[in-house]
């Protein structure tokens, strides 16, 4: 009796063993599981993480889509198609991206601060591209920020890009031609809906303008930054000095006055635009990150 008693002591006690170690397990895989945020540029929108490969370059490294945030007369608001496990997940955020720098920064900051409440004891990280990454600074240099471990930005104009002066000249330029009110007439007729936008991202335009004394890029590029980890994404078209829209010198953030020599940097051979191998970096990035 006493060694069949001993038997079931012992089994029970393994057992139970056996159940601390899953739970141990599962605890740990969901504290260190990681919540990335990414935040599109100019033109673009959160199906532009989709529709040029990143999306499903980050699944295929074992992150999951947790939703996609807006903003709306009520408030944020968050569309998810399945709710996301315990593993690393990521959100798509939604901005007015034709808009100047701080109204953006404004619309991301109520973004982030609402999924920083759904992730209260897990640290954020942000993925932003082209000036994406330059309303992310915004926000982490207005707001406190507490909760983001790691910014990563890609092909961001950090110190501005002549594309912008390029931009600004072609949605005000008047030809000798075409004087007066017909221009817009004819402007809007042959360069449709890319032309209406351009004009429309005037306010953005400006705020890209290479950074010069007196302009938003100069004040940013002082401000305090937090003590967190940077990594630059740094795309470079083979054989010149830009990925065909900012300077790679540009998308540097050791550049940055106030960010000298904290940067990692990550170059690539690639066009401005986003591609699946971004997605693969990321992943990496974030893969080498301390804990």
């Amino acid at each position: 009796m006493r060694v069949a008693n001993l038997f079931k002591s012992n089994f029970k006690h393994s057992l139970l063993k056996q159940l601390l170690v899953v739970v141990t397990l599962l605890f740990s895989l969901a504290s260190h599981a990681n919540v990335l945020i990414l935040v599109h540029g100019w033109r673009s929108n959160a199906d532009s993480w989709v529709n040029s490969g990143v999306h499903s370059a980050l699944i295929g490294h074992g992150w999951e889509d947790a939703g996609t945030t807006f903003i709306n007369p009520a408030g944020v608001s968050l569309f998810q198609q399945t709710k996301p496990t315990a593993g690393n997940k990521f959100y798509r955020v939604n901005l007015p991206a034709h808009l100047g720098l701080q109204p953006q920064a404004d619309f991301l900051g109520r973004q982030l601060n609402y999924l920083s409440q759904l992730h209260q004891d897990e640290k954020i990280i942000i993925a932003a591209h082209s000036a994406g990454g330059l309303v992310s600074r915004m926000v982490l240099t207005q707001q406190k920020t507490p909760y983001v471990k790691a910014l990563i930005t890609i092909a961001t104009p950090h110190l501005g890009t002549p594309r912008a002066t390029d931009g600004l000249d072609i949605g005000h330029s008047k030809p000798f031609f075409c004087p007066g009110p017909g221009l817009e007439i004819f402007k809007n007729i042959v360069g449709g809906e890319d032309y209406r936008y351009l004009r429309n991202s005037d306010a953005l335009l400006v705020d890209l303008l290479p950074a010069r004394q007196g302009n938003i890029l100069d004040w940013l590029n002082y401000q305090r930054h937090p003590d967190i980890e940077y990594h630059s994404i740094i795309k470079q078209v083979h054989g010149s000095d830009t990925d065909g829209i900012v300077p790679i010198y540009s998308q540097n953030m050791n550049h940055v006055q106030n960010l000298h020599g904290r940067s990692t940097i990550h170059p690539t051979i690639s066009n401005h635009a986003l591609n699946p191998q971004d997605g693969v970096l990321i992943a990496g990035i974030i893969k080498s990150l301390s804990q």
